[in-house]
């Protein structure tokens, strides 16, 4: 944390110097010399809010939601899935098909041609209960692969209804069988780019049918005996290039684990408790794979202390477009502590110091539902984490930090009086309890402690009255004024004998008030002045 070295006392200080320089050039002087100037002068007024002290834009941290001022974090995907982990098609391989004779034909009995029909159905083996109705393939190959026994010459023509090139044309090959010695084999491949194949869905079964003609011609001396055989073995290759696929994608768990650091900062020099109250996580998603989702969420936050706190709030459902023409559907899942009753241990300072996200996302977790499934080429879930903490907040802190004195060869020997005057109108709810040590280095310990305070040791800046809601009551607000007087040995340790400052600085919220809250249009409005009378003793070495 950056601190601003304007503290009021340091700052009157050094404008008290300031005041002496103005008049006198003490390099020009050797020697001791003494002066005995009184002073009294403004030291400082302003009119301050969160907007004169921070630049709200696109890219800061902290926002406005209406007069509430919000820190956001957030992390864009979280996680995301795509086409490789929820619409996987294997590589389908079949059984072998047989053609072959009902029966055996001797030679003499043999006609001029014989043709042999039949009609098969070929098997997709898809995982996780998947039914698919079709798929259109972007790039894809058919492979088909012939044994035969039979000792004739022939054509094998082999025909699905079920796969469809662009033009609407039914899948169609013709094979040669042109070895007569009962020892034929050829393998082919068959392009089915930009195909569509459209399944049969029978229970858990997922088919296709092909069709299958065998002619054969008569060779002279050679009969048909019952163990003659075509043999064919289809193998469709590169399924998951596809365009898209259609029906119900089964139930499917992809599990995404990971560990980051926290999102949150620390605070330099900051000390103490600071639980905000009032915090949101959500879930932003973009579903262009027509699936619906369960997510299981855990979030498992680990302190610099060895605490943990973990989340782990109900399945939410991440919904999906119908219409593979529009396939977009997005949303958003909110948490606060009505879902996540410790989402405030969660989100509090000092911060966590690693989150560790585990997301299951299951597809079709409801199961099937009746509306159609699809996935797309492109199509992807991806979810963003949001962090909003509205500076709603109970606050017991304390900020250290040290100041450094460069008074030069100064020395102030006596000090009649030195009174701080001030002037304040605090519409915050916290209060300032502002404390300066005198710090020497050489004994390494602290030689005087001065609290700046108002009477009845209330501390310097007094926290603002807040209603039911944390929220300040402004017209209960009254500015305040008084001084703080300084001893001549106070004087003396601050800037004779310290070579440091301390300075320590308590925060606190509204004395009563469970939660406080600080809007943007929040003020304090102050104006401070010194009296004071010193010797001051410079040159001489």
């Amino acid at each position: 944390m950056y601190v601003k070295r304007n503290w009021v006392f340091i700052l009157s200080l050094i404008l008290l110097a300031s005041c002496f320089k103005d008049s006198y050039d003490f390099e020009n002087f050797s020697g001791n010399i003494e002066y005995s100037p009184s002073i009294a002068a403004p030291l400082a007024n302003g009119n301050l809010s969160i907007e004169n002290l921070y630049e709200f834009s696109d890219s800061s941290d902290l926002d406005t939601v209406g007069s509430t001022i919000v820190y956001s974090y957030r992390k864009d995907s979280l996680f995301s899935f795509g086409v490789s982990d929820f619409g996987n098609i294997p590589e389908q391989k079949s059984v072998d098909f047989k053609i072959k004779s009902s029966g055996d034909i001797p030679a003499d009995l043999m006609p001029t041609q014989v043709r042999l029909v039949q009609s098969d159905t070929f098997t997709f083996v898809l995982e996780d209960g998947m039914r698919l109705d079709s798929f259109v393939l972007n790039t894809g190959t058919l492979t088909i692969d012939i044994n035969s026994s039979f000792r004739h010459t022939g054509v094998l023509n082999i025909t699905s209804r079920n796969i469809m090139n662009q033009s609407g044309q039914y899948f169609s090959e013709i094979i040669q069988i042109s070895n007569a010695s009962g020892n034929y084999t050829s393998s082919k491949d068959c392009s089915i780019d930009n195909n569509k194949l459209v399944l049969i869905n029978s229970g858990e079964q997922n088919y296709i049918i092909f069709d299958f003609e065998l002619i054969l011609w008569t060779q002279t001396g050679e009969g048909i005996s019952g163990g003659d055989e075509v043999v064919v073995d289809f193998t469709f290759n590169d399924l998951n290039d596809y365009k898209g696929i259609f029906g119900f994608m089964g139930i499917h768990e992809e599990i995404y684990d990971t560990i980051f650091e926290s999102p949150l900062e620390d605070f330099e020099n900051l000390k103490g408790t600071f639980s905000v109250t009032n915090p949101k996580l959500s879930l932003e998603y973009n579903n262009s794979l027509g699936v619906p989702f369960d997510i299981d969420l855990n979030i498992l936050a680990t302190f610099d202390d060895g605490t943990k706190v973990n989340i782990a709030p109900e399945n939410l459902e991440v919904s999906s477009s119908t219409d593979y023409l529009n396939p977009e559907a997005s949303g958003e899942v909110i948490f606060s502590r009505d879902e996540i009753p410790n989402i405030d241990s969660l989100l509090t300072f000092p911060p966590a110091s690693t989150f560790d996200i585990y997301v299951a996302a299951i597809s079709n977790g409801a199961g099937d539902n009746g509306d159609p499934n699809f996935i797309l080429k492109d199509s992807e879930l991806n979810v963003d984490l949001v962090i909003e903490v509205p500076l709603e907040f109970r606050a017991d802190l304390v900020f250290t930090d040290t100041l450094e004195i460069e008074l030069g060869n100064m020395n102030f020997d006596e000090v009649d009086y030195a009174n701080l005057y001030y002037n304040i109108e605090n519409q915050f709810p916290i209060n300032f309890d502002v404390v300066l040590l005198a710090y020497d280095y050489e004994t390494n310990s602290v030689i005087d402690t001065v609290k700046l305070s108002t009477p009845g040791e209330q501390g310097l800046i007094i926290a603002a009255p807040v209603d039911e809601n944390g929220i300040t009551i402004i017209d209960q607000v009254q500015p305040y004024s008084g001084f703080i007087s300084l001893t001549d040995d106070q004087v003396n340790n601050l800037i004779n004998e310290a070579d440091n400052i301390i300075l320590q600085a308590s925060i606190s919220s509204t004395e009563g008030a469970s939660t406080v809250k600080i809007l943007k249009d929040y003020t304090i409005k102050f104006d401070f002045s010194l009296e004071a009378k010193a010797t001051i003793v410079t040159g001489g070495e």
